[in-house]
């Protein structure tokens, strides 16, 4: 029995993710804040971190360290 869960439930603080870049590399990244979170609150400065929109999830990459929002259905 398959279950869908809602887009905003799929990634959890901590969960590791991975995309294919253009060049076909696999990157791996550690998702560092998502929709469970309070979006108001914030654990770092603002200023440092761009504000997310609903439906993304913030990501930082292994092993450059960039931190990026990304859509969460993707």
């Amino acid at each position: 029995m398959a279950t869908h869960l809602p887009v905003d439930l799929q990634y959890f603080y901590e969960d590791v993710v991975y995309r294919v870049d253009k060049r076909g590399n696999v990157e791996f990244g550690i998702v560092m804040e998502n929709d469970d979170q309070d979006m108001s609150e914030s654990s770092s400065d603002s200023e440092e971190s761009p504000k997310r929109k609903k439906g993304e999830i913030r990501v930082v990459w292994h092993p450059s360290g960039v931190e990026e929002s990304v859509n969460s259905r993707k």
